[in-house]
């Protein structure tokens, strides 16, 4: 797979996972589907790691990679399209950022776990568990409010972690991709100039009854291909006459089986003269 086709693969599966990684995002903005908790929402859905790092931040990468994967001011085959080959570099760099930032949010917040209210008071309850209330499920039932608040988070932060994860590779392996089309150029063959020798080159003629070979300015065309008659045609009013002006005796006519009459025939006012009578008149 050469570089360009690799950027556009790289880039149309970075864009779906920034997209999620917006979605999951603002579901944890709404625990249990409802607004009425954004007073108590932990520091780590605020600092908005799948909104910006893992969704913006990378979603640029993505579109940049596709767009890498197109025809570009620099040219297409093995020239390349180095231009948005180096700008998908940069993007690619920007989208590791991105999604390492989304990582480390991520897995603070599965790890610190939600603000709930237990035992009246508003709180980082799981804090000081070290993650291991992930695996208590009966703790999860502790919390008075939101309802249901850790499944929520627990869920959403799990699935930015392993998007964010794959977006680090992902990026990763378009900076080396694309690198190496700034490097090397694009391996794609010009389509252009490939289309081009084949209208050049000419092709086959029509078979008899298609489209092309009824057509009207093909028919125009038709009489210019056609093949001269078969058999030899007295001279007509175009060519030179024998030496002398003498048309040619009745004996040499007889051989070569011509009319007698010696008047000239034209067919639509065009003179044709076989080889024969040409070589008689000349020796």
């Amino acid at each position: 797979m050469c570089t360009g086709k690799c950027s556009r693969f790289l880039g149309l599966t970075l864009i779906p996972m920034s997209l999620l990684c917006i979605l999951a995002n603002i579901l944890l903005l709404v625990p249990g589907g409802k607004t009425s908790w954004t007073d108590h929402l932990s520091l780590q859905v605020w600092l908005m790691g799948g909104f910006i790092g893992g969704g913006l931040m990378v979603l640029c990468p993505g579109i940049a990679a596709v767009r890498a994967g197109g025809k570009g001011c620099c040219g297409a085959g093995c020239c390349g399209n180095r231009c948005r080959m180096l700008r998908s570099v940069f993007s690619s760099a920007f989208g590791i950022l991105g999604a390492i930032y989304c990582l480390s949010v991520s897995a603070a917040g599965l790890r610190i776990g939600p603000k709930c209210l237990m035992d009246g008071k508003w709180d980082y309850h799981f804090k000081d568990t070290a993650g291991s209330y992930l695996s208590n499920h009966t703790l999860w039932e502790a919390c008075d409010a939101p309802p249901r608040v850790v499944p929520w988070n627990v869920r959403l932060f799990s699935l930015l972690v392993c998007l964010s994860g794959l977006e680090i590779v992902v990026c990763g392996v378009q900076l080396v991709n694309a690198s190496l089309g700034v490097l090397c150029g694009d391996c794609r063959k010009k389509e252009v100039g490939r289309r081009g020798r084949g209208r050049g080159g000419g092709g086959a003629l029509p078979a008899p009854g298609s489209q092309a070979a009824s057509s009207p300015a093909l028919s125009r065309r038709a009489p210019l291909a056609e093949a001269p008659p078969a058999g030899p045609r007295a001279p007509g009013p175009c060519w030179p006459r024998p030496p002398g002006n003498k048309l040619l005796s009745s004996r040499a006519r007889a051989r070569l089986r011509l009319p007698l009459g010696g008047g000239p025939e034209t067919s639509g006012g065009s003179c044709v003269v076989s080889l024969q009578v040409f070589l008689a008149r000349r020796y």
